[in-house]
């Protein structure tokens, strides 16, 4: 399966794919509990990442479009958590300032050195494929070994962080729950060199 690299022209369908994805995930449900306004929150929301995320990270879609992995690179250079934070809590309403303390609460836990980080992986309904997973996965794991360091993600099931482990990931030495929200299962890939 072919995966490309998304850029702004796929904004609409990245924000609608992920919107879709996440409408029903324990821990969306938690940040927008109203269902009626949930859709279109989740596009508002997605799409401050997403605009983000192509400039400072990458959005991975397959060839079919339905599915899409968001990724943000952060250096001492790259992107500020705190510019994330601020859109979110100065441009949307209250649903957002709950999405922006979870996403503060999670930063901590980032590693403190240059990295990667899975921000999302969506495949919405019926299309929940492993083939899909693992080609938007290989993608991001090769960009990560070129770039030389490690990849960290958050889980929503312990079963995604033990399937995580079958592309190199290893579950973090920390739990991780924040306040209000579903505990979550972080992992940690560290680079490989590729074989010659």
């Amino acid at each position: 399966m072919n995966v490309r690299d998304a850029t702004f022209s796929d904004i609409e369908l990245i924000c609608d794919l992920l919107a879709e994805a996440f409408y029903d995930d324990v821990l969306i449900e938690s940040a927008f509990p109203a269902p009626e306004r949930r859709r279109e929150a989740l596009r508002s929301f997605f799409r401050i990442y997403a605009e983000v995320a192509l400039r400072k990270g990458g959005v991975i879609i397959d060839e079919n479009n339905v599915g899409a992995l968001m990724y943000f690179h952060y250096d001492s250079e790259n992107i500020t958590d705190e510019i994330l934070f601020k859109q979110l809590r100065d441009e949307y309403s209250a649903d957002y300032a709950t999405m922006a303390y979870l996403m503060h609460k999670l930063s901590a836990y980032h590693p403190t050195t240059p990295h990667f980080y899975i921000f999302v992986l969506a495949i919405p309904g019926q299309d929940r494929g492993m083939d899909v997973i693992n080609a938007l996965m290989y993608r991001l794991i090769h960009l990560q070994d070129q770039a030389g360091v490690p990849c960290y993600a958050e889980c929503t099931a312990a079963r995604v962080q033990r399937l995580a482990g079958r592309l190199g990931f290893k579950p973090a030495d920390f739990k991780l729950c924040v306040d209000g929200f579903p505990e979550l299962y972080p992992i940690l890939r560290e680079p490989q060199k590729a074989l010659i």
